[in-house]
């Protein structure tokens, strides 16, 4: 069978000569593909076309077409890190006894996250940017770059916290309302705890989630990609947000369609639905770093 090397650096993404074995930019060898390859780059859904030469929209539609190619290559991935997560569960239940234990098995189950999500994104640049999945590549990246990763989830951690408090002083006062005495009272009591939902999940909740969603993607792909600095990493991402929260509240509201379908299907589509979002938001990661005023070089 017909091998060809893949010009596009998945390393840097620098694009080199067909006949190139390494690339000229960052030294990597370049990764090999069957001819198949050939056939995805001169029609359909391919890197060029969608992420160089197309727009945000064509660039997530390239991450499902990514998905749907490397789906039966994640989705067994996704079944052995939910195995480890239980035997993690267990342990905590196991031994985190005291406090002092529970702080120690809160700080293992941050770091073994972060393994997973540096991981995941490296193996997502890679199939993005059509090289194929590597598990031995993927494991070495998550525990290389977990630390870097660690430092760019604090933020969104600390993000979290605040939303979490402003949701219990939300319950606070729906507890609050209900237990007002009189028809009178309650009937305004349950016309403020429904404007409060509203309000609540359209200023605050959903935004929220958009925001986290992006800077995650955004941050970790800069970090583990780039090799970029945490706190420049966040500021990259953050800027990028900024520019494009419209964009993102579009895919977003998506991407939650397609989780509510994945949790339908008795939670076994989240194994499938979790790294379409994941690959959906490298593309977009792609396509933001390759576009605007700042835009890298390659």
């Amino acid at each position: 069978m017909q091998i060809k090397h893949i010009s596009r650096c998945s390393q840097c993404a620098y694009v080199n000569p067909d006949e190139a074995v390494r690339c000229g930019m960052c030294g990597t060898r370049l990764a090999s593909a069957y001819r198949e390859y050939k056939k995805r780059k001169e029609k359909g859904w391919n890197y060029e076309k969608s992420i160089v030469r197309g727009n945000m929209d064509k660039a997530v539609a390239y991450g499902t077409a990514v998905w749907e190619r490397e789906l039966f290559r994640v989705v067994p991935i996704m079944i052995a890190v939910s195995v480890l997560g239980f035997i993690l569960a267990g342990l905590n239940d196991a031994f985190a006894i005291t406090p002092g234990a529970q702080i120690i098995w809160i700080l293992v189950d941050f770091y073994f996250i972060s393994v997973i999500v540096a991981g995941f994104h490296r193996g997502f640049i890679d199939a993005v940017r059509d090289r194929r999945l590597e598990p031995g590549r993927i494991v070495a990246s998550g525990f290389t770059d977990s630390l870097k990763v660690m430092a760019v989830l604090i933020p969104a951690l600390v993000f979290i916290a605040v939303l979490s408090i402003l949701i219990y002083l939300w319950a606070q006062m729906l507890g609050m309302a209900d237990t007002s005495e009189g028809s009178s009272t309650s009937t305004i009591g349950s016309i403020f705890s429904f404007l409060m939902v509203i309000f609540l999940f359209v200023i605050i909740i959903f935004p929220g989630f958009v925001w986290l969603t992006g800077y995650i993607s955004l941050a970790v792909c800069r970090v583990i990609d780039r090799r970029a600095m945490p706190h420049t990493a966040a500021i990259w991402a953050i800027s990028k947000i900024a520019r494009h929260n419209w964009s993102f509240m579009g895919q977003v509201f998506t991407q939650l369609l397609m989780q509510a379908i994945g949790l339908a299907i008795c939670f076994v589509g989240l194994f499938g639905t979790i790294p379409q979002m994941g690959i959906q938001n490298v593309a977009m990661y792609e396509w933001i770093r390759l576009h605007g005023p700042d835009a890298d070089e390659y």
